[in-house]
Protein backbone atom coordinates (compact mmCIF):
# COMPACT_ATOMS: atom_id res chain seq x y z
CA UNK A 1 0.00 0.00 0.00
CA UNK A 2 2.65 2.17 1.16
CA UNK A 3 4.43 2.11 -2.33
CA UNK A 4 1.20 2.44 -4.40
CA UNK A 5 0.32 5.66 -2.41
CA UNK A 6 3.83 6.73 -3.46
CA UNK A 7 3.71 5.92 -7.12
CA UNK A 8 0.42 7.22 -7.29
CA UNK A 9 1.65 10.48 -5.94
CA UNK A 10 4.31 11.10 -7.91
CA UNK A 11 3.13 10.10 -10.86
CA UNK A 12 -0.79 11.18 -10.54
CA UNK A 13 -0.01 13.91 -8.15
CA UNK A 14 -2.57 12.24 -5.55
CA UNK A 15 -1.40 14.13 -2.53
CA UNK A 16 -4.65 13.48 -0.20
CA UNK A 17 -4.25 9.48 0.00
CA UNK A 18 -0.90 9.72 1.00
CA UNK A 19 -1.36 12.33 3.63
CA UNK A 20 -4.37 10.37 5.16
CA UNK A 21 -1.58 6.93 4.51
CA UNK A 22 1.00 9.52 6.43
CA UNK A 23 -1.85 10.82 9.30
CA UNK A 24 -3.64 7.39 10.32
CA UNK A 25 0.29 5.79 10.65
CA UNK A 26 0.77 9.17 13.26
CA UNK A 27 -2.40 8.00 15.12
CA UNK A 28 -1.37 4.73 15.38
CA UNK A 29 2.25 5.29 16.69
CA UNK A 30 0.74 7.90 19.10
CA UNK A 31 -1.89 6.03 20.46
CA UNK A 32 0.65 3.18 21.17
CA UNK A 33 3.49 5.73 22.81
CA UNK A 34 0.01 7.02 25.11
CA UNK A 35 -0.49 2.74 26.17
CA UNK A 36 3.38 2.86 27.06
CA UNK A 37 3.62 5.42 29.11
CA UNK A 38 0.25 4.56 30.78
CA UNK A 39 1.59 0.67 31.67
CA UNK A 40 5.22 2.55 32.49
CA UNK A 41 3.48 4.78 35.03
CA UNK A 42 1.42 1.87 36.32
CA UNK A 43 4.54 -0.15 36.99
CA UNK A 44 5.97 2.49 38.52
CA UNK A 45 3.41 3.15 40.92
CA UNK A 46 3.20 -0.56 41.90
CA UNK A 47 6.94 -1.07 42.34
CA UNK A 48 7.34 2.29 44.38
CA UNK A 49 4.74 0.99 46.95
CA UNK A 50 6.70 -2.33 47.30
CA UNK A 51 10.22 -0.61 47.82
CA UNK A 52 8.45 1.09 50.58
CA UNK A 53 8.85 -2.31 52.49
CA UNK A 54 12.67 -2.10 52.39
CA UNK A 55 12.42 0.61 55.27
CA UNK A 56 15.15 2.41 55.51
CA UNK A 57 16.83 1.35 52.44
CA UNK A 58 13.39 2.73 50.80
CA UNK A 59 15.33 6.18 49.56
CA UNK A 60 17.80 4.09 48.04
CA UNK A 61 15.42 1.59 46.64
CA UNK A 62 13.60 4.25 44.66
CA UNK A 63 17.40 5.54 43.65
CA UNK A 64 18.15 2.02 42.36
CA UNK A 65 14.37 1.92 40.86
CA UNK A 66 15.23 4.85 38.87
CA UNK A 67 17.83 3.78 37.06
CA UNK A 68 16.14 0.84 36.36
CA UNK A 69 14.46 2.52 33.55
CA UNK A 70 17.19 3.44 31.79
CA UNK A 71 19.14 0.10 32.29
CA UNK A 72 17.03 -2.68 32.63
CA UNK A 73 19.73 -5.68 33.34
CA UNK A 74 21.86 -5.56 35.75
CA UNK A 75 24.48 -7.48 38.02
CA UNK A 76 26.31 -6.85 41.62
CA UNK A 77 28.66 -4.51 40.23
CA UNK A 78 26.66 -2.13 38.51
CA UNK A 79 24.47 -1.89 41.86
CA UNK A 80 27.53 -1.11 43.79
CA UNK A 81 28.01 1.79 41.35
CA UNK A 82 24.58 3.17 41.82
CA UNK A 83 24.48 2.88 45.34
CA UNK A 84 27.67 3.06 47.01
CA UNK A 85 26.69 0.19 49.11
CA UNK A 86 29.43 -2.33 49.72
CA UNK A 87 29.34 -5.90 47.69
CA UNK A 88 27.34 -7.55 50.38
CA UNK A 89 25.05 -4.34 51.01
CA UNK A 90 24.46 -3.93 47.35
CA UNK A 91 24.00 -7.80 47.36
CA UNK A 92 21.30 -7.63 49.97
CA UNK A 93 19.37 -4.83 48.20
CA UNK A 94 19.27 -6.45 44.72
CA UNK A 95 17.96 -9.67 46.96
CA UNK A 96 15.36 -7.36 48.05
CA UNK A 97 14.35 -6.67 44.40
CA UNK A 98 14.15 -10.25 43.87
CA UNK A 99 12.07 -11.30 46.74
CA UNK A 100 9.45 -8.86 45.67
CA UNK A 101 9.45 -9.79 42.35
CA UNK A 102 10.61 -6.52 40.76
CA UNK A 103 13.72 -7.87 39.29
CA UNK A 104 14.39 -11.39 38.41
CA UNK A 105 17.63 -13.34 38.06
CA UNK A 106 18.65 -14.08 34.33
CA UNK A 107 20.07 -17.95 34.40
CA UNK A 108 21.46 -19.93 37.02
CA UNK A 109 24.83 -18.43 36.88
CA UNK A 110 26.29 -17.97 40.95
CA UNK A 111 27.87 -15.34 42.89
CA UNK A 112 29.79 -12.65 40.64
CA UNK A 113 28.57 -13.37 37.22
CA UNK A 114 24.78 -13.17 38.16
CA UNK A 115 22.35 -10.83 36.14
CA UNK A 116 19.41 -9.70 36.98
CA UNK A 117 16.49 -8.06 34.76
CA UNK A 118 13.88 -5.73 35.38
CA UNK A 119 11.25 -8.10 33.22
CA UNK A 120 8.19 -6.31 34.03
CA UNK A 121 9.38 -3.14 32.41
CA UNK A 122 11.18 -4.76 29.26
CA UNK A 123 7.90 -6.51 28.89
CA UNK A 124 6.23 -3.48 28.41
CA UNK A 125 8.33 -3.06 24.83
CA UNK A 126 8.09 -6.56 23.73
CA UNK A 127 4.37 -7.56 24.20
CA UNK A 128 1.72 -6.63 21.58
Amino acid sequence: MYFDLIDNYHSKGEIIPWIEFFLEGIVEVSKDAIRTSKEINELKMKDELKIHQFGKASEMGLKVLRHLYKLPIIDINRMTIWTGYTRQGANRLLNKFVELGILNQNGEKRDYARQFVYSDYLRIFTEE
